[in-house]
């Protein structure tokens, strides 16, 4: 394996300088070599200040990565201070569970990091028998993974990973969740302890997690003339969520540049067949001064050489990377200078830390109203007003409201009354502009205005947005004042703004009615299928009773006179049950009816029965999951959980979660007979800062999501699924949730495991 030395020889070596990549070091027999930056230590946060740490002249303790390394040996400080594979025999069997991350997919199979410095291979022949997707879609570089350990060669290095029996262990008893994460973190402080003070801490993983966090896909340009070397790298960045282009030369590149293309970042080989890769760089940042350029050699050297050329793009910010490099070195040049120090984002591991106990929503979400108020703040700043208020005409009752800021005491709504007199209609009806440079001259224009608000000076402007009410922006200030023309375009800019906002606040209620239409279509084959098979039930039963009452009337005129009664009897009892059955049934079509018909109903924020919220979704999506062979069950709680919610919008949030679970289970394990899928909702109950909290968990065992996808699982439009969806329902569940002050969030997911989703509420009083 990359990386793990041949042989444990520790040498003292002397720091000769620091390299753009490294450390240039001289060994007892004279030679030099080099230790890589991520060599030096196991975590990012150790490495931080290596520069700083390493000064020429310090000894260092040092493990040969290669003893056969010829002119250019390179050397190890991690594995010299820690070499993990000692001790690994303590910490993973055959047998076990373990979690790691995709760091390299290959069509044999992926390599997946358990360990910092352990590495394991999940062959493709180990994957699961219902998993008939190739390789490279089932696992990205980043992904989680969970896998049951089949071998271990400690002499080899080498542990083989299998999935094929996962289905055993994947619903183990809940209960053992907790106790086992805090077993698992306290082996890791005494595989820590056993090592030595100097055993680096288990930290965030070395490979491309950080490419899941990054605000947006990079554009990559990589300059090579080694086609297998540029073609693995370009693969490697797309995969693992970046748009990757490679050019075979300099020519190339210049080439792609001139015809338009833009880049985030270029990779160049110093020596290409046509023109030097310093050169052809220089060029190209002086044409994209916004171009992070990185300079690729494997002549470690060349790179660390007074050539001035070299001297003046490290001073213009380029990085220089030595070859070959491994998938962290190309992450801290890809990602933008501070983002990669280990201050940013997590590894994503199981147990690390609770994504619920930081107080803040998940993601960086808000819903429309606040969206909107903030967009009425930015425009009362832009406009340097005292007070910015927006109003709401009815246009059909004529009828004027101040839609924000909502309980300011500045204002007296008692005046609201006699607004539509006011220049605030001619405003929002009109699409006028209003402008009163002062308000005691202009008495006439605003003596319906200075009731609301004692002003100066004011400045309004009609607000455009697709509603059927109209509105109106107006700026108040204290003092009069002489208004400009870039006052007045900022007032017009900031009605604009606050119009985007009510725009989209508009757009997502239509959309929550527009999903919640598409998700009661999707449900009703199961209604149809109750009625498909309780009408004719009902119907037998009420014809069974017919029978037996038409027999028990024969009976009574024509049966000896010592017979009647017991026939009698025996009539009136058959027909009861027949009459039980027909009720039974009829009740039946009525309850589900009803689930349907409050579900399509408007409700308002109430108190909500939690467990019960959760039956009744997990009944409405019965026909559903049984037609996907999924099975779907509510883990009972020991007591009443109650939120104070919009129970209908609870159960919309459900729904969408639930309905995906389903899908994605039958996308991943097309039914074959029996149930090939299962889904649990469990409740918790957790107390946060603010207060109580009830936590819904809905966990499923379907393909999991891919690490990259993971930021934006809950977006408009975005969706997973392979036959494409519709890429609605996570993101009205999220603003759901948000609206009722609670938050949804992914807790986990791993591939071929499965995903658990968490809703948050905060506890009804």
């Amino acid at each position: 394996m990359s990386g793990i030395p041949t042989a444990s020889t520790v040498h003292t070596c002397e720091v000769l300088r620091a390299m753009p990549f490294g450390l240039l070091v001289r060994l007892e027999d004279g030679r030099t070599a080099v230790i890589r930056e991520r060599e030096l230590a196991w975590t990012a946060e150790e490495r931080r200040n290596w520069r700083q740490a390493y000064q020429p002249g310090v000894k260092v303790q040092a493990v040969m990565l290669d003893e056969h390394g010829g002119e250019s040996p390179e050397l190890s400080v991690r594995l010299a201070q820690f070499d993990p594979w000692l001790t690994l025999p303590e910490r993973i069997s055959p047998g076990q569970l373990v979690e790691g991350v995709v760091t390299v997919v290959q069509p044999f199979g992926a390599f997946i990091e358990i360990q910092p410095g352990v590495t394991g291979l999940l062959h493709r022949s180990a994957l699961p028998a219902w998993c008939g997707w190739p390789i490279a879609d089932v696992f990205w570089p980043g992904d989680a993974v969970k896998a049951m350990v089949q071998r271990v060669d400690v002499q080899e290095r080498r542990i083989a990973l299998t999935l094929e029996n996962i289905r055993e262990v994947r619903w183990r008893d809940a209960s053992r969740d907790a106790s086992r994460d805090a077993s698992r973190a306290n082996g890791r402080a005494r595989a820590e302890a056993q090592a030595g003070a100097s055993a680096p801490r288990p930290s965030r993983s070395l490979l491309p997690l950080e490419l899941a966090s990054l605000p947006r896909a990079y554009s990559v340009l990589l300059v090579d003339d080694d086609v297998e070397y540029r073609e693995t790298w370009v693969r490697w960045l797309r995969n693992a969520g970046q748009y990757a282009v490679g050019a075979a030369s300099a020519g190339d590149a210049l080439q792609l540049l001139a015809g338009g293309e833009a880049f985030d970042l270029v990779l160049m080989d110093a020596h290409l067949p046509d023109l030097l890769g310093a050169e052809a760089l220089a060029r190209i940042l002086d044409g994209a001064p916004e171009t992070r350029g990185v300079l690729m050699s494997g002549d470690w050297g060349y790179l660390g050489g007074p050539d001035p050329l070299l001297r003046r793009l490290q001073a213009a910010g380029v990085r220089f990377l030595p070859k070959p490099f491994q998938a962290e070195e190309l992450l801290n040049v890809l990602l933008p200078s501070g983002e990669a120090d280990g201050s940013g984002a997590g590894d994503g591991r199981k147990g690390e830390s609770d994504p619920h106990e930081s107080g803040k929503p998940a993601g960086e979400y808000a819903e429309p109203q606040r969206l909107l108020e903030q967009a009425l703040l930015r425009a009362q700043r832009l406009t340097r007003a005292a007070l910015a208020v927006l109003f709401r005409l009815d246009v059909s009752s004529r009828k004027v409201e101040v839609e924000l800021p909502r309980n300011d005491r500045r204002l007296d709504l008692t005046a609201l009354l006699n607004l539509v007199h006011s220049p605030v209609r001619d405003v929002a009806e009109d699409r006028a502009f209003c402008e009163i440079e002062n308000a005691a001259t202009a008495a006439a224009r605003a003596r319906y205005l200075l009731p609301l608000l004692p002003f100066g000076a004011c400045l309004g402007a009609a607000v455009p947005a697709d509603s059927p009410h109209r509105y109106a922006l107006f700026f108040f200030y204290d003092r009069p004042t002489a208004f400009d023309e870039a006052r007045r375009e900022q007032a017009r800019a900031g009605a604009l703004a606050v119009g985007a906002a009510l725009e989209r606040r508009e757009m997502i209620a239509r959309i929550v009615e527009c999903q919640r239409d598409i998700l009661l279509g999707q449900l009703n084959r199961g209604l149809v299928h109750e009625l498909s098979n309780r009408i004719p039930a009902a119907r037998d039963s009420i014809a069974s009773l017919t029978k037996q009452l038409q027999r028990a009337e024969r009976s009574a005129t024509t049966a000896p006179e010592s017979a009647r009664p017991e026939s009698a009897h025996d009539a009136v009892r058959l027909a009861r049950e027949s009459l039980d059955d027909a009720l039974k049934n009829v009740e039946s079509l009525a309850h589900i009816n009803g689930l349907f018909r409050r579900f399509a109903a408007e409700s308002s924020v109430s108190v909500a029965p939690v467990e019960r919220v959760a039956r009744e979704a997990v009944e409405m999506t019965r026909d559903l999951a049984e037609g996907a062979g999924v099975t779907v069950e509510v883990e009972p709680y020991p007591s009443l959980l109650i939120v104070r919610a919009n129970p209908v919008h609870l159960q919309h949030v459900l729904l969408n979660v639930i309905t995906n679970a389903v899908q994605q289970i039958a996308l991943l394990r097309p039914r074959k007979g029996g149930h090939e899928g299962r889904v649990r909702i469990r409740f918790e109950e957790r107390q946060r800062r603010a207060g109580p909290v009830v936590i819904i968990s809905v966990e499923d065992d379907g393909p999991g999501i891919h690490r990259h996808q993971l930021p934006r699982i809950f977006e408009l439009g975005f969706t997973t699924r392979k036959d494409g969806g519709s890429g609605l329902g996570l993101y009205v569940a999220r603003h759901l949730v948000e609206a009722m002050h609670g938050r949804i969030s992914v807790a986990e997911s791993a591939r071929l495991w499965g995903t658990r989703f968490v809703v948050e509420l905060p506890v009804g009083v």
